[in-house]
């Protein structure tokens, strides 16, 4: 793993058309594609479930079809068209078909997150995307930062996940409308 003063060797790469490496004052976005990766505090306010971050995604193992997993993001720059048409595309709830959901976090938020020795966890990548939905030359990928913890610390994976729901802590529709 890196520490908070060095960042991850791929950070400083930007692929084209990535803008520009992912700046810690960037705004990311997450789609959040079902609803069971929510919880509900007490009060009925949404938050985002350890759910939404699969450990596959944050080692980046590579899929059956050879391409490297990621946690995929969305900067706060993408075009709103283009991150309506992507969250909409993404969106697995028929509810939410018309306002899909999103949850937001600060990229030096996510950056500042520490193992227990002081080593930084995650690494957010320009990563420029082509697939199925579209062109989106504002992705990112987010990653654990390497090399990640062995598969058989599942206590150390469960912990990080768990400090990624609390840095996404707003969650709310497209629209800006509250969930429920």
């Amino acid at each position: 793993m890196t520490d908070e003063c060095n960042p991850c060797p791929c950070e400083g790469s930007v692929p084209c058309p990535a803008p520009h490496r992912v700046l810690d004052e960037e705004i990311v976005i997450r789609a959040i594609i079902r609803k069971n990766w929510l919880v509900f505090d007490e009060d009925g306010n949404p938050q985002i479930s350890t759910v939404a971050f699969s450990k596959d995604d944050l080692a980046a193992k590579i899929d059956k079809d050879g391409g490297k997993r990621s946690v995929s993001l969305m900067r706060s720059a993408t075009p709103k068209p283009e991150l309506a048409h992507r969250l909409k595309q993404l969106n697995k709830e028929v509810k939410w078909s018309d306002d899909p959901v999103r949850a937001i976090a600060e990229a030096i938020s996510l950056r500042r997150i520490l193992d227990n020795k002081g080593r930084r966890e995650i690494c957010l990548n320009a990563d420029p995307v082509s697939d199925y939905i579209g062109d989106c030359s504002t992705h990112v990928s987010m990653v654990r930062a390497c090399p990640p913890p062995d598969d058989k610390q599942k206590l150390d994976w469960q912990i990080l996940r768990q400090k990624l729901c609390c840095v996404f802590n707003s969650v709310e529709h497209l629209s800006g409308q509250k969930v429920g």
